[in-house]
């Protein structure tokens, strides 16, 4: 990878730099409606001081939605089976958990703190933007098609995938792996449109529309002059586009600085 240029993921909302990662928080307006919007776009985990400041830009917000994040297995428990995949025969089963447990083990052996742990989601006026809204039918057919366009990546991309993620877990359990090699991860699996568009079709935009329909909802019933919304960074470029169709216009982003590379 040259590391004299900047690599720009998921529509230009995370930077890969020579100096680090970086997000935006970007900041709108709808004069009609006398309300301001603070969309900041997040990676899950990173630098103390980056989720430090993301707490100053929303701590004057009247209202924030957030993602969800984390699941119900236990991590040592996920990385024990993931491993077990990502290292047996079978390709399709390694190329399921490679993304996985490559940021999984990365957070662990950076020391890195999490996002899940660096916000007090309990303090009044923090809603979860992700109330249920598909189906049993519909979550399924929706997994299908994820399943069915990841089956569709060519096998030697597929390959290049496990053989990186596998690479990459080798060096962080001898202790030579650092932020650079995160960034580095981030471009590797990033940077494949294929891989992006299938998660972002069938996983990410059905919550993009779901957050800004509980938006609109929300803000009619209480009537709030600031929002914030924390989203993982993968989803900021399509809740822009959301946004900005209901009548909001960006005033200034700024650049957030995720993991500075030692």
């Amino acid at each position: 990878m040259d590391w004299t240029k900047s690599h720009r993921l998921f529509g230009g909302e995370v930077v890969v730099k020579p100096s680090g990662i970086y997000t935006f928080a970007h900041f709108y307006r709808n004069s009609r409606q006398l309300r301001s919007v603070i969309l900041v776009g997040t990676n899950h985990v990173g630098d103390a001081e980056y989720y430090q400041r993301i707490n100053d830009i929303l701590a004057g917000c009247d209202l924030v939605l957030f993602e969800d994040s984390g699941g119900a297995q236990a991590p040592g428990e996920f990385e024990e089976f993931a491993r077990s995949m990502l290292y047996g025969s079978d390709l399709e089963s390694a190329f399921q958990v490679a993304m996985q447990i490559y940021f999984l083990v990365a957070q662990r052996v950076l020391a890195l703190p999490t996002e899940g742990g660096s916000f007090d989601y309990q303090q009044p006026g923090w809603i979860s933007g992700e109330r249920e809204f598909l189906t049993e039918e519909q979550q399924t057919a929706l997994m299908e098609e994820f399943e069915a366009r990841m089956r569709r990546i060519p096998v030697g991309r597929v390959k290049q995938v496990v053989e990186f993620a596998r690479r990459s877990v080798e060096k962080m359990d001898q202790g030579g792996y650092t932020g650079q090699d995160l960034g580095d991860g981030f471009v590797f699996f990033w940077s494949d449109a294929q891989l992006v568009g299938a998660v972002s079709d069938t996983i990410g935009k059905p919550r993009d529309r779901n957050c800004l329909e509980f938006f609109d909802e929300v803000v009619r019933e209480r009537e709030p002059k600031m929002v914030g919304i924390k989203f993982g960074a993968g989803h900021t470029a399509f809740q822009r586009q959301l946004l900005e169709e209901r009548g909001y216009v960006r005033e200034v982003s700024t650049e957030l600085c995720n993991i500075r590379y030692r």
